[in-house]
């Protein structure tokens, strides 16, 4: 699928925005990819094409309400669970609304893998183990007494373009972390303000090369290859898991964080 502008536009590396970047324009450039036809992924009234990641089943989380996938309040963690395509894509560009609830938290990660090596979740549950200790509180210390190499399991774990709500800690704690960004690795330029309501995603992934568009505005473009991804992972809570980034292809995964989400208008092409 060639997405590459047709007048030219050098592609920049990863770590720093293209010159049109934080501009309106068109995901992809002007191009054969706009030509592809749409599929949708969601047909506003079932979870069909959907399941749990390495999973048969879907996680009792998410529902469909009002024409979108919507994770639903109050359900336990052990019953919930990020919500995966059937269906594996390599090279495509991907289009959804969202809207994410009150100091909510959750995202979409693509390139998701369920052959990933066994030591990213030893690494994930490290990760976790030492940030638990950072705390002094007593939760903390009753999660980390509860925490299991084996709860990383069933996550997915990959790149993931940032979904939370501007009130949420973690948004706050890093731009990396705020919405559009490339989750702990990248943050994104030029963003634009989050609508009441609904806001719109896009994400290119071509040829190693990947952007991230909020509201019509590119926000966001890295190589997958570059010395740049190398080192913004060394820097990141993925610095322990080899191979982390290279994937081409995989599933998409729409994030399970225990908050109220919704999605909606969900097509690849």
């Amino acid at each position: 699928m060639n997405f590459l502008c047709s007048l030219g536009i050098v592609l920049v590396t990863m770590g720093h925005a293209s010159s049109w970047t934080g501009k309106k324009g068109n995901p992809g450039g002007r191009s054969s990819q706009n030509s592809k036809e749409w599929q949708s992924l969601f047909d506003g009234h079932s979870l069909a094409g959907w399941r749990g990641f390495k999973s048969k089943v879907r996680p009792l989380s998410w529902e469909v309400r009002d024409g979108a996938i919507h994770r639903r309040p109050g359900v336990k963690e052990d019953d919930g669970g990020d919500l995966c395509t059937e269906r594996q894509f390599q090279d495509f560009e991907l289009e959804l609304e969202w809207k994410i609830a009150q100091g909510g938290n959750s995202g979409v990660k693509y390139l998701i893998r369920e052959d990933r090596p066994r030591s990213w979740e030893r690494a994930s549950f490290a990760y976790a183990a030492r940030e638990l200790r950072k705390r002094k509180d007593a939760a903390a210390r009753k999660e980390l007494s509860e925490l299991t190499v084996s709860k990383f399991r069933r996550f997915p774990i990959g790149f993931e373009y940032q979904i939370v709500d501007p009130k949420h800690p973690d948004s706050r704690t890093s731009s990396k972390h705020i919405a559009s960004a490339l989750y702990d690795l990248l943050a994104p330029q030029g963003v634009p303000p989050l609508r009441e309501g609904f806001n719109q995603t896009t994400i290119v992934v071509h040829n190693a090369t990947v952007q991230h568009w909020l509201n019509g505005v590119k926000v966001l473009e890295f190589r997958q290859d570059s010395p740049e991804l190398r080192e913004a992972i060394r820097n990141s809570k993925f610095r322990d898991m080899p191979g982390f980034g290279r994937f081409r292809r995989g599933h998409i995964c729409l994030q399970d964080h225990g908050d109220e989400v919704w999605f909606r208008a969900i097509r690849i092409r």
